[in-house]
């Protein structure tokens, strides 16, 4: 699975909202979409400038 980060500062969902987050590792979440369960972003508390999202979950729009 590929990844992308962004910067959390602008960032935010579309679509169908946020993810749902869980716990994976005690300093990492995992999001996963609340409709079908795929595997969408990660965030890590030691970065909390940076969002990681799937390639396949990412799309982006210029402002």
């Amino acid at each position: 699975m590929s990844w992308v980060d962004f910067p959390r500062k602008g960032f935010e969902w579309t679509g169908t909202g946020e993810p749902t987050w869980y716990n994976t590792f005690p300093d990492s979440q995992r999001g996963f979409c609340g409709i079908c369960g795929s595997s969408v972003a990660a965030q890590d508390d030691g970065d909390a400038e940076l969002v990681g999202v799937t390639m396949m979950a990412s799309t982006t729009t210029a402002t």
